[in-house]
């Protein structure tokens, strides 16, 4: 066997040192302390894209782009796990599963149908199904549990999983995010960029009667018609719930440690 140079061996080690596609960590410098937040879709995370454009060195720069994940890519992230450690302050924000998974089919894959995107193309393939025909209960039974963590989108790929070999000491929940924020970072940050909500339907009215079988295309087309959406209570009874947090198992856990 063929024994490795200095420099093969130095690759390798660089290698292993670098996040890989979920873990992507952003950096910056707040109230003087070097602050590391983990991206993890569905867990606040238009709120924090909207923080760095705003609060960023670089933030003339963010209206170039469309999507400001792009921006804090440019400028903000960080690649190598030697380097996260590095923090002072290392955030991560959680959120209960089940109420994240019911929260990403809404707003990701029901309220979207009119520009179908990558999403619907992974769930139609899947079940091998037209997104208006499949049903919630197809999407959870067909897709969501019936498939590995790395084969749904990414906006359900598990919290865990986005997680680096570092410790992160600050765990909050997503609905602690103003509280919180505000001890870290004061009061006029946190009322600034956190106490407002992103990317909310809560405004919207709900109905609740079980519509878990009624396939998506008749329930994006009374939403249209009524500006109305299914309630929690209306997709996920107790035995989905139990379902989605065994399949979601330490992400529960995760929850559980929080703040």
């Amino acid at each position: 066997m063929r024994l490795l140079s200095i420099n093969e061996v130095i690759i390798l080690d660089k290698m292993k040192d670098v996040c890989n596609l979920k873990q992507g960590h952003f950096g910056l410098k707040v109230n003087g302390k070097d602050v590391l937040y983990l991206y993890i879709r569905k867990n606040g995370c238009s709120t924090w894209k909207h923080f760095f454009a705003g609060y960023s060195e670089h933030k003339k720069n963010s209206k170039k782009y469309e999507n400001l994940l792009g921006f804090m890519g440019e400028y903000h992230k960080i690649r190598r796990y030697s380097d996260l450690r590095k923090f002072e302050d290392r955030i991560l924000v959680v959120r209960e599963p089940v109420d994240r998974l019911f929260s990403g089919f809404i707003n990701q894959f029901l309220m979207r149908f009119e520009r179908t995107y990558s999403l619907h193309d992974s769930v139609a393939s899947k079940i091998d199904k037209p997104i208006e025909k499949i049903t919630f209960r197809e999407f959870l039974y067909d897709y969501i549990l019936a498939s590995n963590d790395d084969d749904v989108d990414a906006h359900f790929w598990s919290q865990s999983s986005h997680l680096a070999p570092i410790e992160y000491n600050h765990i909050w929940k997503i609905e602690d995010l103003a509280i919180k924020t505000k001890e870290l970072f004061g009061d006029a940050i946190s009322k600034r960029y956190f106490t407002r909500k992103r990317n909310t339907t809560s405004r919207i009215n709900r109905y609740h009667e079980d519509c878990s079988s009624i396939p998506c295309g008749e329930l994006y087309e009374k939403y249209v018609k009524t500006n109305t959406l299914p309630s929690f209570d209306s997709l996920i009874d107790s035995e989905f719930s139990e379902l989605i947090s065994s399949r979601y198992a330490d992400d529960v856990k995760l929850y559980t440690s929080a703040e």
